[in-house]
């Protein structure tokens, strides 16, 4: 299938899942954070990479794309080499620090499509 699929081509069986089969396009509708008016999810285009989050059209510097939500956590908990999710957003300031975690483990489910965003440059890597 290729890129020009639409939203009707999604299977609702993977809506949630970051195992997306290739050319099958997410609308994101099942996000409660707004991310569908901006974003689709689809199989990234990078090796070795699950799902990720592509713009719908183009996006003007400033505009909020969605909420990153999910499962709010310490700060320390988000870190700790314990809590293995690749979906973890940290955030460190002199007065306030904590984590959420777009990915529910035990269900293997995007809890927010904000998950799908992420830095492909990042030299760190996916968390083992």
């Amino acid at each position: 299938m290729s890129e020009e699929c639409s939203d009707a081509d999604t299977e609702d069986e993977h809506e949630h899942s970051i195992d997306a089969p290739q050319g099958k396009r997410d609308s994101l509708k099942w996000d409660k954070y707004g991310a569908a008016a901006h974003m689709y999810g689809a199989k990234s285009w990078l090796d070795n990479a699950g799902k990720g989050g592509f713009a719908k059209h183009n996006i003007t510097a400033g505009t909020e794309i969605c909420i990153y939500g999910g499962k709010r956590m310490s700060y320390r908990k988000a870190k700790s080499p314990s809590h293995v999710s690749d979906y973890v957003y940290t955030y460190d300031s002199d007065a306030l620090q904590f984590g959420i975690d777009a990915y529910d483990v035990d269900k293997k489910i995007l809890l927010a499509a904000g998950g799908l965003i992420n830095d492909s440059l990042a030299s760190t890597g996916p968390r083992k």
